[in-house]
């Protein structure tokens, strides 16, 4: 089994004779994550700039430049407003995040599975994909915390120190923020990284993974599945519906059609036939149906040889 690199290398090789040169050697794997993880940013932006939430309308846009330049050219959302810059940036951010820890976690898995032999959907690789996706994003959202604390210090000197602790130099009788809404947005992306370490499975479809946290962050870790699942339901009963009424406009207007047509035809297939009329015509001879038609009998019109008209002056063979 060829070993499967999670970073792209470098390979020495020879060029010629006693001349050699480093070679980059692309990772696949590192190559989807970067992929991804663009792919996560664009949304994450396009979000936010424009206000579409509706996750396949996200990934459509996210695969074109030119319709998302358009979407912000129109100005579909007003400048954000923010009190101190401290807070929350919404489902965007939650987006962006979720989409990228989640690639982060898919990459551990894919390299590992396919250095091992593994099965990539396994409990075990799971596991350890989202363990080590859990612990970038404690090393980062601290790392995010710790700037946010420096940021509002420089905003507010003598509140808070670096670490978290008053500064005794300078104690206001009370700090324009808390330490709860200083540290808003890194919360709010450590919730959303967590989410994605612990909770979507590997190969998850970005529309998929963007449901997901959107449920979650709605109804909370105890309630988002059911709500999914019941929104699946919905859609196949819609879906249902949507065919059934299809199937009836069809029947209706096929049925239209028939009526339209029998309205218009001069011929009333439930009108009389040669047969019934031959039925219901008299037999004068006596000798019933001859020939497939009825003999009126002597004495009347027609040429069945009855004295009286033209047919005398031939008898005999001349005129008479």
């Amino acid at each position: 089994m060829a070993y499967v690199p999670l970073f792209n290398t470098t390979k020495n090789v020879g060029v010629g004779p006693g001349l050699t040169m480093d070679v980059k050697v692309p990772s696949r794997i590192n190559r989807e994550y970067t992929d991804a993880t663009q792919q996560a940013y664009n949304i994450g932006n396009i979000a936010a700039t424009t206000g579409i939430t509706h996750p396949q309308s996200l990934v459509n846009l996210s695969h074109d430049p030119m319709a998302a330049h358009t979407m912000r050219s129109m100005n579909l959302m007003d400048s954000p407003k923010t009190k101190t810059g401290f807070e929350e940036q919404g489902l965007s951010s939650d987006y962006r995040h979720a989409l990228g820890t989640s690639a982060f976690k898919d990459s551990i898995i894919d390299w590992a599975a396919s250095n091992l032999g593994m099965n990539k959907n396994s409990g075990i690789l799971n596991a350890i994909g989202s363990g080590v996706a859990k612990g970038a994003t404690i090393f980062e959202e601290g790392k995010d915390a710790l700037s946010q604390l420096k940021s509002y210090n420089r905003q507010y000197p003598g509140e808070y120190k670096v670490d978290g602790l008053a500064d005794y130099d300078f104690v206001p009788e009370k700090p324009t923020l808390s330490f709860g809404e200083i540290l808003a947005q890194p919360k709010e992306d450590f919730t959303a990284n967590w989410f994605a370490a612990d909770q979507i499975p590997f190969g998850t479809s970005p529309v998929k993974k963007m449901e997901m946290i959107d449920a979650y962050r709605k109804y909370g870790p105890q309630l988002y599945m059911r709500q999914l699942q019941n929104k699946k339901k919905q859609n196949f009963q819609d879906i249902v519906r949507r065919e059934e009424a299809a199937a009836a406009a069809e029947a209706k207007a096929k049925a239209d059609a028939a009526a339209k047509a029998k309205a218009t035809s001069s011929f009333d297939p439930s009108g009389p036939t040669q047969k019934s009329i031959r039925r219901r015509r008299e037999d004068k001879s006596g000798r019933g149906h001859i020939g497939g038609f009825t003999d009126p009998g002597k004495g009347s019109y027609g040429p069945h040889k009855a004295d009286g008209g033209l047919i005398n002056f031939y008898r005999y063979g001349g005129f008479i």
